[in-house]
């Protein structure tokens, strides 16, 4: 019995996984990266390879490669497809959705200031809003 259960179960996994895949293989690169960014453990991996050597003789460790940032999008995708009851598209357009929200508010500037090098993090400039 125990067999038929963990047999049905890693069916719905397989399932929700090849979902999941199908989501993120709808996004672009850049929205993949936002949707990584999701991660605060991703977010910190991608900005710290990226941030600028100021007097720190310490080398910046290489980013996350692609199959990273694809694993933190698909958590993305994963938490939107069980709150949308395995639908597909209605999880893709709220995942895009989230992704416009937290470019608008800026998240990831703000969860930025939470990092142990935060002087080393410069905002990126104010873009001007479209009326």
């Amino acid at each position: 019995e125990n067999d038929e259960l963990d047999s049905a179960s890693k069916a719905e996994k397989d399932i929700e996984a090849e979902k999941c895949l199908s989501i993120i293989t709808l996004l672009s690169e850049d929205e993949k990266e936002k949707a990584a960014r999701t991660s605060y453990k991703y977010l910190v991996a991608s900005t710290s390879a990226t941030s600028k050597d100021g007097d720190n003789s310490e080398k910046a460790p290489p980013p996350p490669s692609t199959e990273e940032r694809d694993k933190y999008a698909m958590a993305m995708a994963r938490r939107h497809l069980r709150a949308e009851n395995g639908n597909e598209k209605k999880a893709l357009q709220k995942m895009r959705n989230t992704i416009v929200y937290r470019d608008k508010m800026k998240i990831d500037v703000i969860r930025q200031c939470f990092t142990k090098n935060e002087s080393d993090f410069t905002p990126p400039p104010e873009e001007e809003e479209e009326e």
